[in-house]
């Protein structure tokens, strides 16, 4: 949908402020803006066709609503199911906290497991913020190995700093 940064990575853009109020400060007002932003963007960029509308889960020691809300009012949107297939089960320290090189062990240390049965199952996953794409490739590793047959990403915003890059 958006940058974090502005292009010059040094500056945050009106999303960037609005997701770090959401995430940070847990800001009723900037959780329900993006929700209802994301829900927009994403029933007219995707089709859903019959698919399991699956948040990212975030790290236990740092609950993310919004994440939960964004795929929620997707799969009100759709009609379709919005189900926690997933879960992770370690604590990690954010990604934008991290080297880009040590981005895809962190991925994995989070210990994402499925907890149904998903073989033959459409799944459109959701996440806030991608840095480098390393939760996405593994969380889809974890779907794909459950049996995911198809499988999509929206999420609400690319987040790259020149100081991390």
């Amino acid at each position: 949908m958006g940058a974090v940064w502005n292009q010059a990575g040094t500056e945050r853009t009106e999303l960037g402020q609005l997701l770090a109020r959401a995430k940070d400060d847990h800001d009723e007002v900037a959780i329900a803006t993006l929700s209802e932003r994301f829900v927009e963007w994403g029933s007219i960029w995707a089709d859903p066709g019959d698919a399991l509308v699956i948040p990212v889960p975030a790290s236990p020691d740092r609950p993310n609503v919004l994440v939960e809300r964004m795929a929620a009012g997707l799969a009100q949107r759709w009609g379709v199911t919005t189900e926690t297939f997933l879960v992770r089960h370690n604590v990690t320290p954010r990604m934008r906290d991290i080297a880009p090189a040590d981005r895809a062990a962190l991925a994995r240390a989070a210990g994402y497991e499925t907890t149904g049965s998903l073989v033959g199952a459409s799944v459109m996953l959701v996440d806030d913020v991608m840095v480098t794409g390393a939760t996405l490739h593994q969380v889809a590793r974890v779907l794909q190995a459950a049996g995911v047959s198809s499988l999509q990403a929206l999420v609400l915003a690319r987040s790259q700093r020149r100081d991390m890059a």
